[in-house]
């Protein structure tokens, strides 16, 4: 019986098996939405994103979010260009009220309206 370490240079073909839920919730992740954000996404409950995240984890050998983000992009489950598809987007928009790349919780509700406020104080030009 053989024992084989993981290493920086291993294929793509010793990668992980995820299914394709957890590669979708780590591709999410690795975008920066919340757990939130990603059930909203992908239409199904908190808990249900919680275990899949938790199950990839573990099937990655990683403990924090940050390490999730450099193994899914060294396994290509997400890369540095990814951004939300225009559906994506939409259903984050539709569900949340919140478009990706902003601010979101009761910090952004401020700013929204200091922008708001701040915005109509500026002279308009001719």
């Amino acid at each position: 019986m053989e024992l084989r370490m993981k290493t920086e240079s291993s294929d793509s073909a010793s990668r992980p098996r995820l299914t394709p839920r957890e590669r979708q919730i780590v591709r999410l992740i690795s975008l920066g939405c919340t757990v939130k954000e990603v059930a909203a996404v992908l239409g199904i409950g908190r808990s249900t994103v919680d275990n899949h995240k938790g199950r990839a984890m573990n099937k990655l050998g990683v403990h924090k979010a940050t390490q999730l983000l450099r193994i899914a992009m060294k396994h290509g489950y997400s890369s540095v260009d990814d951004k939300l598809t225009s559906d994506e987007e939409s259903r984050l928009h539709r569900r949340t009220g919140r478009l990706s790349g902003l601010p979101s919780g009761p910090g952004a509700r401020w700013l929204d309206s200091r922008v708001g406020y701040l915005a109509d104080l500026l002279p308009t030009r001719p």
